[in-house]
């Protein structure tokens, strides 16, 4: 089965005072590259989602602009799966430096037990907290064409898409939950490097 990676990198970043979160540095590395490294261990074929404003892609990605520029995360989503030609892309916002590789493999696993078993399924989404996390879930490529029809009509809500799809949604075990966590505003990433740092020094 052919995976692809798709790095949404698109948001406006209002919460985080305009500054690219893919930019942010976490333990010297950026998000976006920390997310990209973790997507090559599963596949070397890379995808980033960009919206309106220039964002520095590190070399060996494929840009991919919205089509429906300023619809928020769903259009970056939509954009991202309308250009893969993979059996299931696995997307990752861009503000969750905690996506490791081995979550990716756990919803590509669900994905494919599914499958041999017979069931529709057009992508896994992990529950958190009993929420869905669709912007770190995997996808069929031809989810495109719901995501689209959902932007043409003026509905931006990815839960509302989801329901138009055959969405298996999983509560992953307690070692992914942290993978889960996103960083949405000054306070939030001032914590998670707190966190890192104190970590480091206990290791040390």
């Amino acid at each position: 089965m052919e995976l692809q990676g798709l790095i949404l990198a698109g948001g406006k970043n209002r919460r985080m005072q305009g500054r690219f979160k893919g930019g942010l540095i976490l333990g010297g590395e950026t998000f976006l590259s920390i997310l990209l490294a973790e997507m090559r261990k599963v596949s070397e074929n890379i995808l980033i989602s960009v919206g309106d404003k220039p964002v520095d892609i590190p070399a060996g990605c494929q840009v991919v602009k919205d089509i429906y520029p300023g619809c928020g995360p769903m259009a970056g989503l939509q954009a991202g799966l309308a250009a893969s030609h993979a059996d299931l892309v696995l997307a990752a916002a861009c503000d969750m430096p905690m996506l490791r590789a081995e979550f990716y493999l756990y919803l590509v696993d669900h994905f494919q037990k599914a499958v041999q078993e017979g069931k529709p399924c057009d992508g896994v989404v992990p529950l958190h907290e009993g929420r869905p996390e669709p912007l770190a879930a995997a996808y069929r490529a031809t989810a495109a064409g719901v995501f689209e029809q959902a932007l043409k009509s003026g509905q931006y809500r990815i839960r509302n898409a989801l329901d138009r799809l055959h969405i298996l949604y999983v509560k992953p075990d307690d070692v992914y939950i942290p993978m889960l966590q996103n960083i949405n505003d000054p306070q939030e990433y001032d914590k998670v490097c707190q966190t890192i740092t104190k970590h480091n020094s206990n290791v040390s």
